[in-house]
């Protein structure tokens, strides 16, 4: 085996000088480093978007994510609570006396029915759906499909 010697010059000490480094001058240096770029990041480009774009595209996501859901969740849990109640009070055998008649079989159906109409009101009532800002987003952004890759020009 045959090793080629080292690519390293020898230099006398006493001949290398560094500058006088005063106050918060200093001196810089500049080191590269070889990395090895993933495949799927060399395939990738820039897309330019105006700032103006950016920021709707940014009120669209703040307005998603305002969107406050634990009314609509509590409303459903409620009607599940007493139609469940309800439902199982009707199926069971056993005779239902007292104000447990007048809970299960008179004011659990009143909740169950109340709290699914508000269910409703209260999400038919919201500005915008889902649906309609994340198409509204969509045209916003845009497509890196529909754009040119500028190595490729």
């Amino acid at each position: 085996m045959n090793f080629s010697g080292p690519n390293s010059i020898n230099i006398d000490a006493s001949s290398v000088t560094i500058p006088n480094v005063e106050g918060e001058s200093g001196y810089s240096s500049q080191r590269a480093y070889t990395v090895k770029v993933p495949e799927e990041e060399t395939r990738e480009f820039v897309v330019e978007i105006r700032s103006s774009e950016l920021r709707k595209a940014s009120r669209y996501i703040d307005e998603l994510s305002m969107t406050d859901t634990k009314n609509r969740e509590l409303l459903l849990f409620a009607a599940s609570i007493c139609g469940g109640s309800w439902l199982s009070t009707l199926a069971s055998s056993a005779s239902v006396t007292g104000w447990y008649k007048l809970l299960f079989l008179d004011v659990f159906p009143l909740i169950t029915i109340g709290c699914i109409v508000a269910f409703f009101f209260v999400r038919s009532s919201e500005t915008k759906s889902v649906s309609q800002i994340s198409r509204e987003l969509k045209e916003i952004l845009p497509s890196p499909e529909n754009t040119i890759n500028k190595g490729d020009i």
